[in-house]
């Protein structure tokens, strides 16, 4: 029974003659269900009502007016409420021909069990604060479509099939630890929000500012492949897929000014957040052929490592698509990729596209040999057999999604030349 510091503040959280409705609880889940809902008229009254969980509601169509937590706002496509356990709220839709809403329910007591640390911190705040009375965001709120896209994201994941319950649940936190960071929102905010500007710690101010002035671009590019290699590699957890999905987002919006614009602080601070993250994910999962391959590259020829990671990466994934083309569309999709209403193929393939266009567009060589040619060096057909060979007694190789015979790897090196 929760405790109340006056009387109105009971009020507001259990009014008069409000309903109970009980979500059934998830036997091996925090989330307890992913619903998608569509009304018709006649609409009936909704009546305040509270759950036995935290309920997340994304309005797709339609328009009315919801009330929560004493406060009321008028809804359409596009508007985003999210009502923590024992917090009533309703919904009272206007006269619109259709209304729609996709609602998350998430068990937020194994939630906060189960989750990492740093997520779980970040909500329990959220809940004693911000959270408190329940949290509204009107359609064309940047942070709301944020949010938005990643509740799209775990529909269309719940719907394509097979054990995808470890990556719902990597979602989740993701766009619940997003949400716990709008307590300020004029403050910096937390990277894993996938807002404007990463929080940043005052103690490592000093290290991140020699960073983001001292390091090359090719280093930055090296960032998508290790989370690209980090989302293939099948020594996947929650935690791994938590923070390898992040750095591409940031990857796609901030590389290409960063390489641009070096004194644009804002995007190397965000490629720096991108590295920080993927190098979290791939200490945990580890990487893939990309790597094991551009070790022998590096060792071989001295090219840096970023840059021999940007040229294989597209030819190491075109090999592994069959492993998992599901995962690679949701790649084409962080990575800007219009990938809705594409069969699972042709997702997929646009993740390959996106990789090798933004790879151009930071000045990536298109092949090996433009590369070894741009530090005086040549990068020889004749010495792929021992590359190969060393590549293939690479650890990183261990983890790569498929199986990879030395013949194909010395393909892909032939193609990259």
């Amino acid at each position: 029974m929760a405790k109340y510091e006056n009387e109105t503040q009971s009020m507001i959280e259990n009014p008069p003659n409000l309903q109970c409705r009980n979500y059934p609880p998830a036997t091996d889940s925090m989330i307890i269900s992913l619903t998608d809902i569509p009304w018709y008229p006649p609409y009936t009254p909704d009546g305040s009502h509270y759950h036995n969980c935290l309920e997340i509601g994304l309005c797709l169509a339609g328009e009315g007016m919801a009330e929560m937590g004493g406060g009321s706002w008028r809804f359409s496509a596009g508007a985003l409420l999210m009502a923590p356990k024992g917090v009533y709220h309703a919904q009272h839709n206007a006269g619109t021909p259709f209304t729609h809403w996709r609602y998350i329910a998430v068990d937020s007591d194994r939630m906060l069990a189960q989750s990492p640390h740093w997520c779980s911190k970040a909500i329990r705040a959220a809940l004693q604060t911000t959270w408190h009375g329940g949290v509204y965001l009107p359609p064309g709120d940047e942070d709301g479509a944020r949010a938005a896209s990643i509740i799209h994201t775990m529909f269309d994941l719940e719907r394509s099939g097979g054990n995808v319950l470890p990556e719902l649940e990597a979602y989740l936190l993701l766009l619940l630890t997003g949400l716990a960071n709008l307590r300020d929102r004029a403050a910096k905010t937390n990277v894993m929000a996938g807002l404007d500007t990463p929080l940043v710690p005052p103690a490592l101010e000093p290290a991140l500012l020699y960073v983001s002035q001292h390091y090359a671009e090719e280093i930055l590019v090296e960032q998508m492949a290790r989370s690209c290699m980090m989302s293939e590699s099948h020594f996947r957890r929650m935690f791994t897929t938590l923070v390898g999905v992040a750095p591409l987002e940031y990857i796609n919006r901030y590389l290409r000014r960063a390489v641009a614009n070096g004194k644009d602080m804002e995007a190397r601070e965000g490629m720096c957040y991108a590295q920080y993250l993927a190098g979290m994910a791939f200490n945990n999962a580890s990487l893939g052929h990309v790597h094991a391959m551009a070790h022998q590259l590096g060792g071989f020829y001295n090219l840096p490592h970023g840059e021999c990671n940007a040229i294989l990466l597209p030819h190491v994934c075109e090999y592994n698509l069959i492993s998992s083309r599901r995962r690679f569309g949701r790649i084409a999709k962080l990575l800007g990729e219009r990938v809705d209403g594409l069969s699972p193929t042709d997702a997929s393939q646009a993740a390959i596209k996106a990789i090798r266009i933004l790879s151009k567009d930071v000045g990536i060589p298109e092949g090996l040999i433009a590369l070894g040619k741009k530090y005086g060096k040549e990068v020889k057909e004749e010495d792929i057999p021992t590359m190969t060979a060393n590549a293939q007694k690479d650890a990183c190789g261990l983890t790569n999604p498929r199986m990879m015979s030395d013949a194909a790897v010395a393909a892909i090196y032939k193609a990259a030349l």
